[in-house]
């Protein structure tokens, strides 16, 4: 505690309040929000959150603290030796400071009401949206199609609510946000869905996929694998709340705690973002991503329930 208070005093040397206290506890900081903070939220709304309390601690109670202290020991340090030119410079450095964690904080804010209004509004399904959903004549299934667009999570779980006799899903997408497509294998688990694809499912779809009970796909049907990449059309204005090391390491172990052998674990994010790897029907068999090859009339959701 009595070195907190002597930065804040400015008793302590002016080299450790601007070099420790300031500069080295900001790269703190920033490598904290940036890596650390991704690890311990599941999705972006929870990390959204944590950055702003991260933010609010740490922009609010920290770094006055850090300016105050550093302000005082630079005017300590000037009575001692009287070198104007460089309590000005200290003092300019301390602006930009305060400018630099202004901007970087209204961005943040900005980046998390976008990112929270962009939730609600993908939500509805309609025509702004990159995704359909169909609920089959016969109630018992929901099929999915497009990309896995911010808020079709919940909005695939009020479908579900609302229809509880659907028992299994068809997904047909290309992919889409690494956070929604972990939501709908959370819920495709919870709800004890059966997951079937007879076109094709790639990229985060394939997280989605993982998540049924029983696994299915058609003789035509192919699921694609690669890494992770943030498109920047929609996603720009958060991008800071993707970390996508952490997101592909989450995956494996939602698709290891789904028992998928560990040979095909090692392969699933070996492509890079610009290629996809379809793996053959016997391999996917044999690494229990999926449970059975059906045709298109046996075992799965009649044709005629899954046009749109």
């Amino acid at each position: 505690m009595s070195f907190l208070t002597s930065h804040w005093l400015g008793k302590l040397p002016l080299g450790i309040s601007l070099w420790i206290n300031l500069i080295a506890l900001l790269i703190v900081i920033s490598y904290a929000e940036l890596f650390l903070l991704s690890k311990l939220a599941a999705n972006p709304t929870q990390l959204i959150n944590l950055t702003l309390i991260s933010l609010f601690f740490t922009r609010l109670i920290i770094f006055p603290w850090q300016l105050i202290g550093l302000l005082r020991a630079t005017e300590f340090d000037y009575i001692e030796h009287k070198n104007i030119l460089k309590t000005r410079a200290l003092q300019g450095f301390a602006v930009l400071m305060v400018l630099f964690t202004l901007v970087y904080s209204l961005e943040v804010i900005q980046a998390s009401l976008y990112y929270i209004s962009q939730v609600e509004s993908y939500s509805r399904p309609g025509d702004k949206v990159a995704y359909q959903l169909k609920v089959s004549e016969d109630q018992q299934h929901l099929i999915i199609r497009g990309d896995l667009d911010i808020g079709i999570t919940t909005a695939v779980r009020s479908t579900i609510g609302a229809h509880p006799q659907i028992r299994s899903v068809v997904l047909q997408s290309r992919g889409g946000h690494i956070y929604e497509g972990r939501g709908l294998a959370k819920i495709f688990t919870e709800y004890e869905i059966d997951t079937y694809v007879y076109e094709e499912c790639s990229s985060a779809c394939t997280t989605a996929f993982i998540g049924g009970k029983q696994r299915y796909i058609s003789a035509q049907g192919k699921l694609g694998f690669h890494q992770y990449r943030v498109e920047t059309t929609k996603t720009r204005q958060f991008v800071q709340f993707y970390n996508l090391h952490a997101e592909q390491q989450r995956d494996l172990a939602l698709f290891k705690a789904r028992g998928i052998d560990q040979a095909f674990l090692n392969r699933i994010f070996d492509q890079p973002a610009e290629r996809i790897w379809f793996p053959d029907h016997s391999t996917l068999r044999a690494a229990q991503i999926v449970h059975e090859v059906i045709s298109q009339e046996i075992g799965s959701p009649a044709n005629s329930q899954l046009e749109f």
